[in-house]
């Protein structure tokens, strides 16, 4: 049975209801997806069919518990690709594997320790064969080169840029099926940039923080229990809290309309719920580069924290960084 909602009364008990609060919403899960494995090719035949049952899956397990829609990021980053035949180093037996970095080939290596490889089950010097996407151990599933980088952790000092946010109810098909604007504005300025093109597909926590003007009780709830902002509220807020603040290049056009809404949305939250501001903290717990976001508009980093509230009737942004609050407490 779902949780969802089941502390519904909470929200309107005398002494809760009418006081001042805040709404924190941080990142509970993220699933990368590199598009690229979901084109119908011989080399990764099935794969778009495999990735969409593993996203309803997450979906399912999840709603099971308390339902939740996701966020989704479409990005680019530098086109990576394997440039040569791997080689074993003679002595330590790591495996060294050439790479082409960008439009313009930059050369670089990546080093799997021979560690690494006995952990994972591989015979000492295991033959191996290659594309350009990725390592093909016999007997074992593929190694995609940009799950290697992500996992060892290798840093090529390369940028994640956010190009368009969106919300879906259906993370097994929507973007996944290639039936998409931001998706294919996307790919139209990855072909020439000659990019690689990921999905990063998000599961969001929100909780309702308030204290007693005298700071006596206070209170903190997970918005998903109480449901003061239903799902699908709750899900339009943060996707339009994301544009507002990365203000993606395929999203430019839509812009006003996209701050219309947060504005509105932001208003509704004070007048109905007295929801005085609400803070976003996106933040990966994973130190790889694929999670460094940003874009022209905003700076590369891993932490995106800031607080939006209305200031004369607009809405104003607040980084977190700048003010000095840490989102975690905020």
């Amino acid at each position: 049975m779902t949780l969802r909602g089941s502390l519904g009364g909470f929200g309107n008990m005398p002494g809760y209801r009418e006081l001042p609060k805040a709404l924190r919403i941080e990142l509970l899960d993220i699933t990368m997806i590199w598009y690229s494995l979901l084109v119908d090719s011989d080399e990764d035949k099935g794969l778009r069919s495999e990735i969409g049952e593993q996203m309803q899956s997450l979906k399912r397990a999840i709603d099971a518990y308390s339902e939740r829609n996701f966020v989704y990021l479409i990005a680019t980053r530098p086109r990576v690709r394997i440039a040569g035949k791997p080689r074993y180093k003679l002595l330590s037996g790591d495996l060294i594997i050439p790479l082409s970095i960008g439009r313009d080939g930059t050369r670089a290596r990546a080093i799997i320790p021979a560690a690494c490889l006995r952990a994972l089950g591989f015979a000492h010097r295991a033959a191996v064969r290659h594309t350009g996407k990725k390592l093909v151990f016999d007997g074992f599933p593929p190694i995609w080169i940009h799950t290697l980088l992500m996992t060892l952790n290798i840093d090529f000092g390369l940028n994640t840029e956010i190009t368009y946010v969106g919300r879906t109810e259906a993370p097994g098909t929507r973007v996944i099926d290639g039936n998409h604007r931001g998706l294919a504005d996307t790919l139209t300025l990855a072909l020439e940039t000659q990019d690689d093109v990921f999905v990063f597909s998000c599961m969001f926590h929100g909780r309702h923080h308030a204290s007693t003007e005298d700071h006596s009780v206070s209170f903190i709830i997970s918005n998903s229990l109480t449901d003061q902002v239903d799902l699908a509220s709750e899900t339009d807020l943060i996707e339009k809290l994301l544009i507002h603040h990365f203000d993606p290049v395929t999203q430019r056009a839509s812009r006003k309309t996209d701050v219309a809404i947060l504005r509105n949305t932001l208003t509704k939250l004070r007048n109905e719920q007295q929801i005085e501001n609400v803070t976003m903290a996106f933040e990966v717990d994973d130190p790889s580069e694929y999670f460094k976001f940003g874009n022209p508009a905003v700076a590369y980093e891993h932490r995106h924290a800031f607080t939006c509230r209305l200031v004369d009737g607009g809405v104003h942004e607040t980084s977190l960084a700048e003010s000095g609050v840490d989102a975690s407490v905020a």
